[in-house]
């Protein structure tokens, strides 16, 4: 299902220069900066959604990626490692 290791922290500890994951209400997954309201991209699947948001983080130097899942828990996705094949690219 999701790839990475995921860790639960507590809400506050989230940084401001996050990326997060997120459901949105039409069933796809967007990836935007925890600072902004605006989403950066919308995805199919939460797996395209992280490897966006981790190809994301690396290219910005951000060390926190973010998921929120459907049931409303938080995991940190602990540092953005590369992922093979992957590029930062929007999906309609």
């Amino acid at each position: 299902m999701l790839a990475g290791t995921m860790t639960t922290a507590p809400e506050e500890q989230m940084s401001a220069s996050a990326v997060r994951v997120e459901p949105n209400a039409t069933g796809r997954w967007v990836v935007r900066h925890d600072d902004e309201p605006e989403p950066l991209s919308e995805h199919e699947s939460a797996t395209d959604a992280e490897r966006f948001a981790r190809t994301l983080a690396r290219r910005e130097n951000v060390s926190s990626v973010v998921l929120y899942d459907r049931y409303g828990r938080t995991h940190w996705l602990t540092s953005a490692p590369p992922v093979p094949g992957a590029e930062a690219r929007e999906t309609a």
